[in-house]
């Protein structure tokens, strides 16, 4: 590993100061990320409903972008 690697694992952060995510840390993080279906209380029948989603942080917005440029090869499986 490079010296910049072992700080990071040593510290436990990132060269900006932020924590350093594992994967499975990250994937939590992530699913924290809601959209609720909201309906007024003095809504009559047939009143459409609206949602709110979750206002993503800094680093939910990174790690989107980062699963977005991930490239997958697949191979096709042929039965036996």
């Amino acid at each position: 590993r490079s010296a910049q690697a072992e700080e990071k694992v040593q510290s436990k952060r990132l060269t900006d100061g932020s924590i350093a995510h594992s994967f499975q840390s990250l994937l939590r993080n992530l699913a924290t990320i809601v959209r609720n279906t909201c309906l007024s209380r003095d809504a009559e029948a047939g009143t459409s409903s609206f949602t709110i989603d979750t206002q993503l942080t800094q680093k939910q917005q990174e790690a989107f972008h980062l699963l977005k440029e991930i490239k997958m090869s697949v191979t096709p499986v042929l039965p036996c």
